[in-house]
């Protein structure tokens, strides 16, 4: 699900890890802030459809650490679904406040946050300049 999902995610830059489980689980499930009850998976008749994923700050803040839906699903609501879930959790957890980081070369994800309320914040800017050698 996690490689499905995340090659479709743009990243600045070229490189990037691959989508393996290794990868997975260390930057997903093996994080301090991370809880496997705050992954959530959607699935359809048994089989996964999306899955997002909040690592839980001790400020009460929660942040989306990627929400993904796999092709054939997408346009159905199923990401929707997964940030309104990630959204009770974090209420029924006592956290105040819910933040994702997105590139700007994602429209799908920024206009589904911009229709769950999100609000835009200033960022940070990624440079790169290649150097011979």
């Amino acid at each position: 699900m996690f490689a499905a999902t995340v090659a479709d995610v743009p990243f600045p830059g070229e490189d990037c890890a691959l989508p393996t489980y290794d990868n997975f689980r260390a930057h997903v499930l093996d994080t301090p802030a991370t809880n496997a009850d705050a992954i959530f998976i959607a699935r359809q008749a048994g089989r996964m459809m999306g899955m997002t994923s909040l690592e839980l700050l001790p400020n009460g803040v929660g942040i989306t650490g990627m929400t993904g839906v796999l092709a054939e699903h997408r346009g159905r609501g199923v990401a929707m679904a997964l940030k309104l879930a990630s959204f009770r959790y974090l209420r029924g957890h006592g956290y105040h406040e819910a933040c994702a980081h997105n590139d700007t070369a994602n429209p799908p994800i920024l206009a589904l946050n911009q229709r769950l309320g999100y609000r835009r914040l200033p960022g940070w800017l990624a440079w790169e300049k290649m150097i011979a050698g």
